[in-house]
């Protein structure tokens, strides 16, 4: 029994579950020097979880890399005052650039599909 609780909090430590706010949005998954990153983005909020085991992962580093996961997901461009979190997951505000293909798109609101 004891095996089986442990087996049920590997996997749920494996899943990537967004906060409430993204519920219902699907994720986009991106690879950043070698992580595997899941983006969730909405109404100029966006979330980036590190769904790569790296046991050298530091605050900074998945903060470094979640921004180029929202933005590669994205298009928008980051407000690097608004990033918060630790080493697993990252939350942000974005917007979409001023011009190019993201501006045209609407991402001020949605990511691209």
């Amino acid at each position: 029994m004891r095996a089986l609780v442990c087996l049920m909090f590997l996997a749920l430590g494996a899943c990537s579950s967004p906060s409430p706010q993204f519920l219902g949005v699907a994720p986009v998954t991106v690879m950043v020097e070698g992580w595997r990153i899941d983006v969730y983005a909405k109404d100029g909020r966006a979330e980036a979880i590190r769904m790569t085991k790296d046991w050298a992962q530091t605050k900074d580093l998945m903060r470094e890399r979640g921004v180029i996961a929202v933005e590669q997901a994205t298009g928008w461009l980051v407000d690097r005052r608004t990033i918060s979190g630790d080493g697993a997951l990252v939350r942000m505000r974005a917007r979409a650039p001023r011009s190019g293909p993201a501006a045209r798109s609407g991402a001020e609101t949605d990511p691209p599909a």
